[in-house]
């Protein structure tokens, strides 16, 4: 496939030595969420742009980890790809060939990885008929290159601790009625979660027909449609149609049964308003654009809020809020947006009683 043409345009970007420097991270990625074995391996990549090439450096550190192993992956490259454009030829291509069973897909995109309507409208529905493992990361040309080492520190966690305090926290939701979350910024919601399933992000990908994104490090779940009052103060990264972007001014959003009717504060508070008139105007059922379709938990100590959405919302200590779609995930929430809203420093009261975050030696 790519292989050859990827590295020698490494070398050429002087790209190549970042990503043998983020190889030991990625065989322990390869080791602990997917536990490779017999398996025909498809690495996904795009190229980026200027300034922003880490889907080129994550996928060729994938690849070099892989190699180590004795696994060879096939790899295709496309370039970068908005929500409205087709995947290349070359990419629908290689799904199509995947076997039916024993397969594993590794996405890294600067954006999205593109439609590909002749396999169908959906990658994870898609990764299912074809019984085929998976790990995915998008958005990341919301991340310059620079700030590389960030993401990849989120990268660099102890699976098994993470896996365990996650799921402590996934049961005490199982089982709650209620969550309530306080800032002193001014946040102050509660969420209706009766009978609602959380899920864990836990980057444990190493069962038939698994899959999710990584870095890991998020526990979500969709609240009840009409269950969502109060008032939030978004403080820390905002997702907008154009990608995500660091909060100056904490943007105020009021919560009446599950919808944003009201949205107040800065430039943030403009783009975040812009993009759901924007959203409306072209959604089929327009009001589920203002749902509040998510609640999720960061749990990843060593991820940060650097403005790339994937690893923001998996920071340690933060909660996150998504207007839009959750029908993917169990909600009855169909929308064309999916925006998460992270929330820094919160209180989070589940059934009445205050939430002790874990320790961060507990989860390194």
């Amino acid at each position: 496939m790519h292989s050859e043409k990827l590295l020698n345009w490494m070398a050429k970007k002087r790209l190549l030595k970042y990503a043998k420097l983020y190889v030991k991270v990625f065989k322990k990625v390869v080791k602990s969420s997917l536990n490779l074995k017999n398996e025909e391996v498809l690495i996904i990549g795009d190229y980026g742009c200027f300034k922003r090439r880490v889907s080129p450096i994550i996928t060729t550190a994938y690849y070099l980890a892989m190699l180590s192993y004795g696994i060879k992956p096939k790899v295709v490259m496309q370039q970068m790809k908005s929500a409205s454009d087709d995947a290349d030829m070359e990419v629908i291509q290689a799904l199509k060939d995947l076997k039916k069973k024993g397969s594993v897909v590794v996405v890294n995109v600067s954006n999205k990885l593109g439609g590909f309507k002749l396999l169908g409208r959906s990658f994870r529905r898609y990764m299912k008929y074809k019984n085929a493992r998976f790990v995915s990361t998008s958005g990341l040309a919301s991340i310059k290159t620079s700030k590389l080492p960030k993401l990849i520190k989120a990268y660099d966690i102890d699976y098994d601790k993470l896996k365990r305090k996650q799921n402590e926290l996934k049961k005490l939701l199982d089982m709650a009625r209620e969550v309530r979350i306080v800032t002193k910024t001014g946040t102050d919601v509660v969420f209706d979660i009766k009978k609602q399933k959380a899920i864990s992000i836990d980057g444990d990908y190493r069962q038939s027909f698994n899959g999710g994104n990584l870095p890991a490090g998020e526990v979500y779940l969709a609240p009840n449609l009409k269950g969502v009052n109060g008032v939030i103060y978004v403080d820390g990264s905002a997702r907008y149609s154009e990608g995500t972007a660091l909060v100056k001014k904490p943007i105020k959003m009021v919560v009446k049964n599950g919808s944003v009717v009201k949205i107040q504060g800065g430039v943030e508070a403009r783009y975040l308003n812009w993009t759901l008139k924007k959203a409306m105007k072209k959604a089929k059922f327009p009001m589920n654009v203002t749902k509040i379709g998510e609640l999720g938990i960061g749990m990843n100590v060593n991820a940060s809020i650097i403005g790339a959405m994937v690893v923001d919302e998996k920071s340690y200590a933060t909660v996150h809020v998504a207007l839009g779609s959750n029908y993917w995930f169990g909600g009855p929430v169909r929308s064309i947006v999916h925006l998460d809203q992270v929330i820094k420093n919160p209180r989070m009261f589940i059934d009445g009683k205050e939430y002790k975050w874990p320790k961060k030696n507990e989860l390194k």
